[in-house]
């Protein structure tokens, strides 16, 4: 048997293995205040996630700040999108980790660098991000802004749902 074609074989069933293997890592997932860990991921795989209750959280303030720390054991591409309500702003930004501790329950104490993020949403409207990232530990940074158009702090009513998605690498062929 030609060694270029048994190659061929054994990287294929493996690509086929990897993607059997992709899952929802953690399914509408709520936040936990000063951070939530939202599991290991590899390409394929996606995570739903909110915060359901900003106001019992934060109570009547001006803002939030939540953080959501991931695992990537395999490069992809990372998707965002989320669907708000009851906020006037919202925005996304993805950091590495620099040391974050996660624990069993979920609840993490984060650390970051929020100066320099790895990539941003500048829609406020419609928060979505698309980003090639490599393997690590990061940091999703999700603010928003509470006061709504009628000028009052984070309704009773504020909330987010959000979708992170890992998809696969595509290398252009060889010509």
């Amino acid at each position: 048997m030609n060694a270029r074609f048994v190659t061929t074989v054994v990287i294929g069933v493996l690509a086929c293995a990897s993607a059997v293997q992709a899952d929802t890592v953690c399914q509408k997932c709520e936040y936990i205040p000063n951070g939530r860990y939202l599991g290991r991921h590899v390409a394929g795989d996606r995570s739903t996630f909110q915060h359901s209750d900003i106001f019992a959280d934060y109570g009547a303030v001006s803002g939030f700040d939540d953080l959501w720390v991931f695992d990537l054991d395999e490069q992809a591409v990372f998707e965002f999108s989320a669907k708000m309500q009851g906020m006037f702003r919202f925005g996304v930004t993805l950091h590495f980790d620099q040391g974050s501790q996660c624990f069993s329950d979920g609840r993490c104490i984060v650390i970051f660098d929020p100066v320099t993020p790895l990539s941003f949403s500048g829609d406020i409207a419609h928060p979505n991000l698309n980003s090639g990232i490599t393997t690590g530990r990061f940091v999703l940074r999700i603010p928003g802004d509470g006061w709504i158009s009628d000028g009052l702090p984070i309704a009773e009513r504020a909330s987010y749902s959000a979708t992170i998605t890992f998809k696969p690498l595509r290398y252009p062929r060889p010509k």
